[in-house]
C-alpha cells in the first residue's frame, strides 16, 4: 500500500496538517472548532498577504451568508489557540477595516514517511491575490504530471482570449445590429446579481448616518432571501459608503448585473427613501422610485421598496418567499430608533461601541417588549460582549439565552435569535 504524503505547515513551535484536520504544538494536539480550523489554513496557506475579511468568509463559509462579527468571534478563539494576547500581533496581524495577515515565518513540506521535501513560504511563492484552493492543490503534484494540462490550458487561454477579441470587435461595430440586439432597450435587462449600495444620509447630520445605514441593511437583510437572487454582504458593500466611484467599476469589482443606489432622509417621524436600479455593465438607469411613510410604517415602506425591485428585475419567488413578503405590523417609532442606533453599534467591534449597543437595544426592548427583532440583536449584542470583551462575566450568557428565546417567542422564524442561541451552546 502506497502511503500519500501530508503536508505540513510549520510556524514557531506549531505544525498544522490539513489532511488530518489537526494543529499540534510541540507534537501535542490543539482544539480548535471546525471553523476555526479552515481560518487558520486559509491564512496560513496565504501567509504574508492581506487577507480582506470578506474573502476569508467566503472561503472560511463558502455556502452560507454570515455576518462579519462571525469572522471576529472565530478569529478570537484562533488567537486564544495560539496563544496569541489581544493586542499582540504574534501570528496574525489585523489591519483595521481591511482584514487579516498571517505574519509569522511558515515552513511548508511534504512528509512522504521516510523523505520529505521542504520549502519556506514567502511573498515571491504567492501572486498578490490570494491563491485558490485548486491552485494550491496542483502546486503539490510532481511537475512532470501537471506540465502537459498546463500546457493544454495555456492553448485554451489563447483561444478564449481570441473569441473575446472577436466579440468585442463585432459589439464595436455594431455588426448585423448585434449590439442593439444584446444591449438594446428593447430586451429586459437579465439581473441574477445585486450589490445595495449604503444610502446616502440627506439629512447632512452625520448624527443620522446610523438611520441610513439601517435603512441600507434592512433592504440587503429583505433581498437576501430570495433564492434566486444573489445579493451581496453589508461588510462588502459598506466599503463604498461615501465613495464617488463609478457604478461599472463597481460593478466589475462586485461582480454584479446590476447595483441599487439611493438616499433616505428622516424629517420628524416621516422618511423618505429615493432608489435607483442601475445596471452594472451599461450604468444604464433601469427603474427608480421613491417611497414616503411615517416612521411607524417603516417596516411597510421597506417591505414595498423590496417588492418592486424584485417585480422590476422579474425574479420568480417561491410560494415560501412570497409569504415572506407579505404585510408586517407596525413599530413604535422610539423602539425603532433605539433599534436602529444599537445595530449601527454592533457592527463596530469594540467594547465602547458594544456597550453602547447593548445600551440602546435594552432601551429598544423596554420601550416595546413585542419587539424580536430588538431581543434577538441584545441577544447578539450579549454574545459578544462574552466572548470578545467580558468571558469573565458568566451571567451575559444567561442573559443572551434569556433575549434570544424571547426573540424566538415572538418570532419563531428569527435567524439572528437561533445564531445567537446557537453560539452559546
Amino acid at each position: 500500500m502506497v502511503r500519500q504524503a501530508k503536508h505540513i505547515y510549520e510556524f514557531g513551535p506549531f505544525r498544522l496538517i490539513p489532511e488530518e484536520r489537526q494543529l499540534l504544538r510541540d507534537n501535542q494536539p490543539v482544539s480548535l472548532t471546525p471553523k476555526a480550523f479552515d481560518l487558520l489554513f486559509v491564512l496560513v496557506e496565504n501567509s504574508g498577504h492581506l487577507l480582506e475579511k470578506d474573502e476569508l468568509m467566503k472561503r472560511v463559509w463558502p455556502d452560507s451568508f454570515v455576518e462579519e462579527a462571525n469572522l471576529s468571534v472565530k478569529m478570537s478563539a484562533l488567537r486564544r489557540a495560539l496563544g496569541e494576547g489581544p493586542n499582540e500581533h504574534q501570528y496574525v496581524e489585523t489591519v483595521p477595516r481591511r482584514g487579516y495577515r498571517f505574519v509569522a515565518g511558515v515552513t511548508e513540506r511534504w512528509d512522504e514517511g521516510t523523505e520529505s521535501s521542504t520549502r519556506e513560504l514567502s511573498e515571491e511563492d504567492n501572486d498578490s491575490s490570494p491563491v485558490a484552493d485548486g491552485e494550491r492543490q496542483a502546486s503539490s503534484t510532481p511537475q512532470a504530471a501537471v506540465s502537459r494540462p498546463r500546457v493544454a490550458f495555456r492553448r485554451w487561454q489563447l483561444v478564449l482570449v481570441g473569441l473575446l477579441l472577436l466579440s468585442a470587435l463585432l459589439l464595436g461595430l455594431n455588426a448585423g445590429g448585434l449590439r442593439e440586439r444584446l444591449l438594446g432597450k428593447g430586451n429586459p435587462v437579465r439581473i441574477q446579481s445585486l450589490a445595495v449600495l449604503p444610502l446616502e444620509n440627506l439629512s447632512g447630520e452625520t448624527s443620522q448616518d446610523y438611520f441610513a445605514d439601517g435603512m441600507t441593511e434592512a433592504l440587503i437583510t429583505d433581498l437576501v432571501k430570495i433564492g434566486a437572487l444573489r445579493v451581496m454582504s453589508r461588510p462588502t458593500v459598506m466599503q463604498y459608503k461615501g465613495t464617488r466611484r463609478a457604478l461599472p467599476e463597481i460593478g466589475r469589482e462586485l461582480n454584479v448585473d446590476a447595483v441599487l443606489t439611493g438616499s433616505v432622509l428622516r424629517s420628524g417621524e416621516r422618511v423618505r427613501i429615493a432608489v435607483q436600479l442601475i445596471h452594472a455593465a451599461t450604468d444604464r438607469n433601469l427603474w427608480a422610485n421613491s417611497y414616503e411613510r411615517d416612521l411607524r410604517d417603516v417596516l411597510a415602506l421597506q417591505r414595498e421598496v423590496t417588492r418592486d425591485i424584485v417585480g422590476e428585475i422579474r425574479i420568480k419567488l417561491s410560494p415560501q418567499e412570497q409569504g415572506q413578503f407579505g404585510s408586517v405590523r407596525p413599530v413604535n417609532p422610539e423602539a425603532y430608533d433605539h433599534y436602529l442606533r444599537g445595530k449601527f453599534y454592533l457592527h463596530r467591534h469594540n467594547r465602547d461601541d458594544n456597550e453602547a449597543a447593548i445600551t440602546a437595544l435594552e432601551r429598544a426592548v423596554a420601550t416595546d417588549p413585542t419587539f424580536a427583532a430588538a431581543h434577538a440583536e441584545l441577544a447578539q449584542g450579549y454574545v459578544w460582549k462574552l466572548f470578545l470583551f467580558a468571558p469573565e462575566e458568566g451571567q451575559l450568557a444567561e442573559k443572551a439565552f434569556v433575549a434570544a428565546e424571547k426573540a424566538l417567542a415572538l418570532d419563531p422564524d428569527s435567524a439572528v435569535a437561533y445564531l445567537a442561541r446557537g453560539r452559546l451552546l
